[in-house]
């Protein structure tokens, strides 16, 4: 669905039932038609389906722009603490030769101990 064509549903579906839309139990309603007729499109079986991104985006835009200027983020504030400034230490990377050998150790160590475990099992 292209731009034009999300936001010319949009207006249109504000535009006629801007009051009844704002009901929990409407609003789920046309949710679910709206779901129902683009799997409809995309020859869905009943239960097969999943909500697609353009249904996803068109209910956000319904239950949110008109609102939009009234939520408030409470969690925001000018107070926040740095968690880099204050809690983290740069560590400088390690050279890659150092990573390399480190993993070829570790896979000399897993290899023994697997072998270890097969012995101990009768190599079964």
């Amino acid at each position: 669905m292209d731009n034009q064509s999300h936001n010319q549903i949009v207006s249109f579906i504000w535009s006629i039932a801007d009051d009844c839309l704002r009901d929990v139990y409407v609003l789920g309603t046309v949710f679910e038609e709206l779901i129902r007729r683009f799997n409809e499109e995309n020859n869905e079986e009943a239960g097969e389906h999943f909500t697609p991104r353009d249904v996803v985006e068109l209910m956000a835009d319904l239950i949110f722009k008109p609102v939009a200027d009234k939520i408030k983020d409470t969690t925001y504030s000018v107070y926040e603490l740095s968690f880099t400034k204050y809690f983290y230490k740069p560590v400088q990377l390690r050279p890659l030769a150092e990573i390399v050998a480190d993993l070829k150790a570790l896979e000399q160590e897993t290899k023994g101990i697997l072998d270890e475990i097969l012995m101990e099992g009768g190599g079964q």
